[in-house]
């Protein structure tokens, strides 16, 4: 949408094909918030706007999309994208208690999570079952630092 590239993909007449579909996020030139729930969202709500029908598409589809779907299209599903026995333990804790959370109960947590959270409610994640981040602070390295150095090669880059 950034660069007015194409129209809003037919996510229903592909799933009717047999199209595993997937959602993700490019880089800065095409999104500049890499913000996957952003992502999960506005996919939902392109879907519902340009065909007139709110119920087009379920929060639990939408969230299947980026989870099952995404493991699907790079061919990793028997390892990622649910949580499962035997598979990578890849996930995001998210903040519960946060205001564009609530009010959360059983019934609306995945609609929550899809139509009201962003990158900012997420609190801790693990990769294959390793802490990265722990209670938002990056565990692996150091955040400043990588950010400087991305400064600085910019700077370089542009002159």
């Amino acid at each position: 949408m950034k660069l007015a590239t194409g129209g809003v993909s037919p996510i229903p007449e592909m799933m009717n094909a047999g199209v595993n579909v997937s959602v993700g996020t490019d880089g800065s030139t095409t999104n500049n918030s890499l913000d996957m729930f952003g992502e999960i969202k506005t996919l939902g709500l392109l879907q519902k706007s340009s065909r007139w029908d709110p119920s087009i598409l379920r929060a639990q589809q939408l969230l299947d999309f980026a989870t099952i779907g995404g493991a699907k299209a790079v061919g990793l599903e028997s390892s990622i994208g649910s949580i499962e026995v035997g598979k990578k333990a890849d996930l995001v804790i998210m903040d519960g208690r946060s205001p564009n959370l609530n009010p959360l109960r059983p019934e609306n947590i995945v609609s929550n999570v899809v139509y009201s959270s962003s990158c900012q409610n997420v609190k801790s994640v693990l990769c294959e079952g390793r802490l990265i981040m722990k209670d938002r602070e990056v565990l692996t390295l150091d955040e400043g630092e990588v950010v400087d150095a991305a400064m600085d090669a910019a700077k370089e880059l542009m002159g």
